[in-house]
């Protein structure tokens, strides 16, 4: 699999989501002369149209334009871990990317995910719009200006990402240099292919290798049977096919940071998504999900009950008009939701109220 995806990547058939949206997002429909030169016409492409392509490559990518190179401390003159070239600035991961010098495209951190397009058992087969847009939103929320991260603040600290599918999101928080460790977890039917693409991209033979096997896991976390799955995590004896050897991946309420996509779509999985959530977050997590409105009647059931089970749930949809490269995110009327737990939310409250 690791040799069919170089192959592709060396043929250039691989679809990078930045080359699409900054490349194909016009098209020309035609030319107008307005008496004394002739200009084109350009008719913006529906980002759907975009996703549709991507949904039905076999393998996709996702170039990283910040630089994560630099130390946290100006003083420390030691050399970076890994030199990258960036792009054009914090609010341009789609723009920046149209730079076709060497440098750029050869040096700039990539993940490759491998798609299971054919799937009909289960939904996490692609990579869903969600998922470029949280990764949009988390590197320039967390850049510098000038589209630089410290990779020694790690600013996501230890993180979990629940219903990681392929694997894309998870895998660009890691490449990126946000966070210490990001742990991935699926249900076991999902778990072959998201292991294929950690694997991948966590290799010593992949050339242009940019995530580290010690910073990225794959473990099966199942919301309805978590305790089951933590369990045997704790024990070693795992038997899905899990991609570490770390006992102490899904140790509970050991998380800085929670994500994940399109994770609200059935009432059924409400309930067993917020215990899950409450069982792996503390009083300073901070969970992000990012998600398109397919059952109203979950969304809804979300905010009814998150705080029965000690959380705070606000919507952040307006946040994503701050970051141009998140709007195709507004176009398809994404939600971008982030919940605490509610002792943290007083606290906040308490600290505003002494100002």
């Amino acid at each position: 699999m690791e040799n069919e995806m170089d192959q592709l990547r060396e043929e250039g058939k691989v679809l990078y989501f930045q080359d699409l949206f900054s490349e194909a997002s016009y098209e020309i429909v035609g030319c107008c002369d307005d008496g004394e030169r002739r200009r084109k016409r350009k008719r913006r492409i529906d980002p759907s149209e975009i996703f549709f392509e991507l949904a039905n490559a076999a393998v996709v990518g996702f170039k990283i334009d910040c630089d994560t190179s630099y130390k946290e401390d100006n003083n420390d003159k030691s050399s970076p871990d890994k030199e990258t070239t960036v792009g054009q600035g914090s609010n341009n991961i789609i723009d920046g990317a149209t730079n076709n010098s060497k440098d750029c495209v050869i040096s700039k951190p990539s993940v490759l995910i491998r798609q299971d397009n054919a799937c009909q058992t289960h939904t996490g087969g692609i990579v869903w719009e969600t998922a470029y847009l949280l990764a949009c939103y988390l590197i320039t929320k967390n850049s510098h200006e000038g589209g630089t991260i410290c990779k020694n603040r790690k600013p996501l600290g230890k993180t979990l990402e629940v219903g990681s599918g392929c694997g894309m999101l998870g895998l660009v928080v890691a490449a990126s240099g946000l966070c210490k460790k990001v742990v991935m977890t699926e249900t076991k039917d999902v778990m072959p292919n998201l292991i294929t693409n950690v694997k991948y991209n966590t290799s010593s033979s992949n050339s242009l290798l940019f995530c580290s096997s010690n910073e990225v896991s794959a473990r099966q976390l199942r919301w309805d049977a978590y305790k089951d799955d933590i369990k045997e995590c704790q024990s070693g004896k795992t038997d899905d096919g899990s991609c570490s050897s770390n006992n102490h991946d899904l140790d509970p309420h050991s998380f800085d940071t929670i994500i994940g996509t399109d994770v609200i779509f059935s009432t059924k999985l409400i309930r067993p998504l917020l215990k899950t959530l409450r069982k792996m977050s503390n009083d300073d997590t901070n969970i992000y999900l990012c998600v398109q409105v397919r059952c109203a009647d979950s969304h809804e059931l979300l905010f009814k009950k998150a705080p029965k089970y000690g959380f705070v749930c606000v919507d952040r949809t307006e946040d994503l008009n701050a970051y141009p490269s998140c709007s195709f995110g507004l176009e398809l009327e994404c939600k971008l939701l982030h919940l605490v737990r509610t002792k943290k939310k007083a606290q906040e409250s308490e600290n505003l109220k002494g100002k």
